[in-house]
């Protein structure tokens, strides 16, 4: 199955998720409420199903959620950038020719074998395990 690209739209605006609130309130359905925005019937259906349904939606509340769940996802992404220990830690490896990909594998794998410290311990030098000289 190929990916489709450039065809997704952007996330709903505060003031589209006002108007959607609007058009609930008098009793609008999804196709009309899509045909105004120019937006897809399911695209306003799963805004309004996340946030509510047609009875309880409100546009701050789910504007919220939206906030709440943007700022989750990007969390991941600054953890090394969080973590003075992780930032060293990842480029001394890419200063020693290590992809990211490699990087990011040897970081799970630490994390799994040592969850209760922070990788490991940034007294102790980090090497690969005995008998994974490519890894």
């Amino acid at each position: 199955m190929q990916k489709r690209t450039g065809t997704k739209k952007p996330h709903l605006s505060y003031e589209e998720r006002v108007l959607v609130e609007g058009f609930l309130g008098q009793d609008y359905s999804y196709q009309e409420i899509a045909d105004a925005l120019k937006r897809s019937k399911a695209a306003i259906g799963d805004e309004v199903k996340r946030n509510g349904g047609r009875k309880k939606y409100t546009a701050s509340k789910a504007q919220r959620r939206a906030g709440l769940k943007q700022s989750q996802k990007k969390r991941d992404c600054v953890k090394v950038a969080l973590s003075r220990f992780l930032t060293r830690f990842v480029e001394k490896m890419l200063r020693l020719g290590w992809s990211p990909e490699r990087i990011a594998c040897r970081l799970r794998f630490l994390k799994t074998t040592a969850p209760q410290t922070e990788y490991v311990s940034a007294k102790e030098e980090v090497k690969p395990p005995p008998g994974t000289a490519s890894f």
